[in-house]
């Protein structure tokens, strides 16, 4: 005897299509049109369906090309790494703060001190552009 459970799949897809919808809510710190938000977070949406799955081939190939190279090496991590950090770090899901180019996308990684030192200089040429100029 064979159980049907038809709400089930109902539910499922409607719990997906909650989830889905979550993505792309995002708070704006600036005034913008309710519509213009809309339209860069389902672009950020649409366009994080395409990007994060490339993403992630690119690092599951640097991973096992690192790691291939770590061993043929003999263990030395630095080879491993110079393949390892551009491949696995970087930006996997894109944010309408990324497509408004608030954030940068890095779809190639850097090492964290060259992250955090390239983070700094934008930060400080940000709030140069948006200070007021002198009278």
């Amino acid at each position: 005897m064979k159980l049907r459970f038809p709400l089930s799949k109902n539910y499922i897809v409607i719990a997906l299509t909650v989830a889905l919808c979550q993505l792309g809510t995002v708070q704006y710190t600036h005034a913008e049109s309710t519509g213009a938000q809309a339209g860069t977070g389902i672009a950020a949406f649409f366009t994080t369906l395409i990007y994060t799955p490339t993403k992630m081939v690119y690092a599951l190939v640097g991973g096992i090309v690192g790691s291939g190279a770590y061993a043929l090496s003999g263990g030395d991590n630095v080879v491993a790494c110079r393949i390892w950090t551009p491949s696995i770090r970087g930006t996997y899901v894109l944010s309408p703060r990324h497509l408004t180019g608030e954030l940068p996308i890095r779809f190639a990684g850097l090492p964290p001190e060259n992250e955090r030192e390239l983070d700094a200089i934008t930060k400080r040429n940000g709030s140069e552009q948006s200070a007021p100029a002198a009278p």
